[in-house]
């Protein structure tokens, strides 16, 4: 009998044993699965200094430069928005696992998470550095490949470049391969009523003491242009054309003059004069931009009604910049306006179109 107990007992210790080791192993393969899928890159942010993104056969390189500013180095160096790139590291390092999907190489592309891509696949790579060498590279701290994104619920497909593992990840992660979304693309918002003069092909537009009127005078030479329909609509449109000035691409301005079908024409406010620049170019209209700013004029925040940027609390809400500093940002750059904008330059009231909405 004291055999049986003992042969019991050794069974029940070697049962516990085995129950013991299967749930440690559980919990281990539970806890595998679950947590933060980039981790220690929310650590590491403030030590990031380059950023590279690769999507079907586009690539955007976002670099932090010596004054702490992100650029986006593909296009020229031009000032990228701080609020997107963290958007995109906060984004990639706040998504948590939600369960594993497939280890097998061929079954990559479903999800998106081959790479190299195949021909068609949307997955993008997302390399985060957080030194570079000389040659302006080095190792990365981290490889993502971010791959399809499913709506309900939101739900992102990842896996680390050097790992054969993919995940399904609660959140979501977007690579923009537009150039633009990296950037504030708002040039200037200015609030209704901030501009007292105008010009633009041989029509001047003007306006004394502040008057809600404007006077206009025609250049004989340009007074076949100016029918009266065109001289009202220009009336209507061109002193608000500054309210809101956007750009779809950016490039570094050349030393030489524009080429192309030229256009200038001339804003004065109260504090500043902007001169706009135009080049007709195959792929659209480039722009310049001039800006003098007028000697012993008040700050935006003083002057004739106060704090002139009182109701400026969100982005794209009216503004009326720091000229000295608007300029210096903007000079030596030329811009690619939209098409929309362009078309308001006509002032034809029959061929007026809606803008987009904000973007």
């Amino acid at each position: 009998m004291k055999g049986k107990i003992t042969v019991v007992s050794v069974v029940v210790l070697l049962l516990a044993a085995v129950a013991w080791v299967m749930t440690i192993g559980g919990v281990t393969a539970r806890s595998d699965s679950t947590g933060a899928f980039a981790v220690g890159l929310a650590a590491h942010t403030d030590q990031i200094t380059r950023i590279e993104l690769d999507r079907e056969s586009k690539k955007i390189v976002l670099v932090r430069a010596a004054d702490g500013l992100w650029r986006v180095e593909t296009s020229g160096g031009y000032l990228a928005s701080t609020a997107q790139v963290a958007g995109l590291v906060n984004g990639i390092a706040s998504l948590e696992k939600d369960g594993k999907m497939t280890s097998k190489v061929e079954k990559y592309e479903e999800l998106a998470l081959d790479w190299p891509p195949a021909q068609g696949s949307r997955a993008a790579l997302v390399r985060v550095f957080e030194t570079v060498d000389a040659s302006g590279t080095g190792a990365p701290f981290a490889e993502y490949v971010i791959g399809h994104e499913r709506a309900s619920p939101r739900t992102q497909y990842v896996r680390k470049l050097e790992d054969v593992q993919c995940w399904r990840c609660r959140g979501s992660v977007s690579v923009e391969m537009e150039p633009q979304r990296w950037m504030d693309v708002t040039l200037l918002s200015l609030p209704d009523g901030e501009i007292d003069s105008a010009s633009i092909d041989g029509l001047s537009l003007t306006r004394t003491a502040r008057s809600k009127e404007f006077t206009t005078v025609i250049t004989p030479e340009s007074a076949a242009l100016w029918t009266p329909e065109r001289v009202t609509e220009a009336t209507r449109t061109l002193p608000l054309w500054l309210s809101r000035l956007e750009f779809d691409d950016v490039r570094p301005a050349s030393s030489s003059p524009m080429t192309g079908e030229p256009r200038t024409f001339t804003f004065d406010s109260l504090r500043a004069r902007i001169v706009v620049q135009c080049s007709t170019e195959s792929d659209g209209v480039w722009a310049r931009f001039e800006v003098t700013p007028h000697e012993g004029a008040p700050h935006p925040n003083e002057g004739l009604n106060g704090d002139v940027n009182a109701k400026h609390k969100y982005a794209g809400d009216p503004q009326v910049p720091d000229w000295t500093a608007w300029s210096a940002a903007h000079m030596g750059w030329e811009f690619k306006l939209p098409a929309w904008k362009i078309q308001e330059l006509k002032f034809e009231p029959s061929v007026r179109e809606e803008p987009p909405p904000p973007r």
